[in-house]
């Protein structure tokens, strides 16, 4: 028994087969719900179709539906489709291509912005004759958005369909324009402009922070113009915005230089957490398009950010360090679109904070990206949801593990990560005294060179699919919805 859906035709059709050999009996049986699986196609110009890089072209024959997507002959060159699924899982899909031309065309393959896989198509020398290409995907329970970037400058094959198949499979509407704007279009809060070179009300961050009360309540703005701006800022005030210039981060730039070595006036180390360029002791703190630096280098603990509060977020910020870049060290934490870069435990502390499709850099060698001390009664730690784990060349193949618990409970998972070839294969490895044991470390569709999870540490977990869809916003954070994840 099948049933099949046509686009084209708007209906869903049952078949049912039965073989009776000579003499046999038909029964007449009872009516029965069938365990029936749909097979939706999906094409242009249609409700699930939500865009292309290109055209809708006919010029070749053998297409269905209205036509086929000729995308752009670039890097970068989509196609997003907007699926809906009755239950968390993994279905069945199948793209329908035609490639006339000398080359395969590569293409990575995004469900719910992450990536999954990266899928080539080959060629047959004949733009007319139809292939097809197999591939699983995960979809959440409820509007899932599935993308094909082209990933050479040929861009992509031309695309006649994508059907998925699985029970509760239906087309849905497409995304509209994210509610969450660029901080630089928000009018309707105070504005206090910063710009070190003498152009904005201040020339430094600390003095626009200094005109706000520890007891604010008024949500603010301070904007930052691009520039140096060597402050060493302890930030106590809530409910501030820090905004860079859109599209400006690698140029704005707060940074300073303290090591855990650095000497206080007393002549004793300032440690670890002293050595903050930039630390956050309040609530409903927000930055974007802003990069947040230690530049004191190498042989020493030098942290970037140190974050402690609740509903931080960060949106389009590079975190630049080496030893202890981000100090996620306590409350609930929300960064998407960063680069956070380092060399040892990179990543550190007790928050829970989820990284959405993030880039983690390893800028040089070092034992481990993350470093969690979750508390043990604190379900979720470090959550990188998609992304790319990626490292200079410099960087040794199989040298960096995913995380070490600093403290015995410490929890971090990876779920729909891009690892990169430096990942050892062990992947977990413990701190000093603790074990792996108590620690609780999970990984869920890693792809790429360091996703060979088969000699992962035994302690480590591979999430099951019902598992990993507990992975959620909502979840994770219960009543605080962070404004920059929708």
């Amino acid at each position: 028994m099948k049933n099949t859906f046509s686009k084209s035709r708007l209906q869903l059709v049952t078949s049912f087969t039965h073989s009776l050999m000579a003499g046999g009996i038909i029964l007449a049986l009872a009516p029965q719900t069938w365990a029936a699986e749909s097979s939706w196609i999906f094409e242009e110009s249609a409700v699930g179709f939500c865009g292309n890089s290109g055209v809708i072209d006919t010029k070749h024959t053998g297409y269905t539906g209205t036509g086929f997507v000729d995308t752009e002959n670039a890097i970068g060159a989509s196609i997003t489709w907007s699926i809906s699924a009755a239950s968390a899982k993994t279905y069945a899909a199948k793209i329908r291509f035609g490639n006339g031309s000398t080359a395969a065309r590569r293409a990575n393959l995004l469900v719910n912005g992450n990536q999954i896989k990266t899928l080539d198509f080959p060629t047959n020398s004949n733009w007319a004759q139809w292939q097809t290409i197999n591939v699983d995907v995960p979809l959440n329970a409820g509007t899932n958005s599935i993308k094909l970037v082209a990933t050479t400058t040929n861009g992509l094959a031309n695309i006649d369909n994508i059907s998925v198949t699985g029970n509760g499979i239906t087309p849905a509407a497409c995304p509209t324009t994210p509610t969450t704007a660029d901080c630089n279009s928000i009018t309707n809060q105070p504005i206090l402009r910063v710009a070190v070179d003498g152009s904005g009300q201040y020339r430094t961050v600390q003095a626009a922070l200094n005109t706000l009360s520890n007891s604010n309540t008024t949500p603010t703005q301070i904007r930052i113009k691009p520039g140096t701006y060597r402050e060493k800022l302890t930030v106590t005030k809530p409910f501030i915005t820090f905004c860079g210039e859109t599209g400006k981060t690698t140029s704005t730039i707060l940074t300073y230089n303290d090591g855990a070595s650095t000497l206080k006036a007393d002549g004793t180390a300032i440690g670890t957490s002293g050595s903050a360029s930039v630390t956050l002791k309040a609530n409903d703190v927000s930055m974007e398009n802003i990069t947040i630096e230690n530049s004191f280098g190498v042989g020493s603990q030098a942290v970037a950010l140190l974050a402690q509060g609740q509903r931080l977020q960060f949106r389009n910020c590079r975190l630049l360090g080496n030893q202890d870049t981000l100090y996620t060290h306590s409350g609930t934490q929300y960064y998407r679109n960063c680069h956070i870069q380092g060399t040892v435990d990179f990543i550190f502390g007790a928050a829970t904070a989820v990284f959405d499709n993030n880039t983690i850099y390893s800028v040089g060698g070092g034992s481990a990206l993350t470093a969690p001390s979750t508390e043990q009664a604190v379900p979720y730690g470090l959550v990188f949801l998609g992304g790319k784990v990626t490292a200079s060349a410099s960087v040794s193949k199989g040298s960096v593990a995913l995380g070490r618990n600093w403290r015995p409970y410490g929890a971090a998972a990876y779920i729909r990560t891009e690892l990169g070839q430096h990942i050892s294969a062990v992947g977990w490895v413990k701190m000093s005294e603790n074990t792996l044991d108590t620690a609780r470390f999970s990984e869920y569709l890693t792809t790429g060179a360091g996703a060979n999870t088969s000699a992962r540490a035994p302690q480590s977990k591979q999430l099951t699919t019902a598992q990993a869809a507990t992975y959620t916003i909502s979840n994770i954070f219960g009543a605080w919805t962070p404004s920059y994840s929708k």
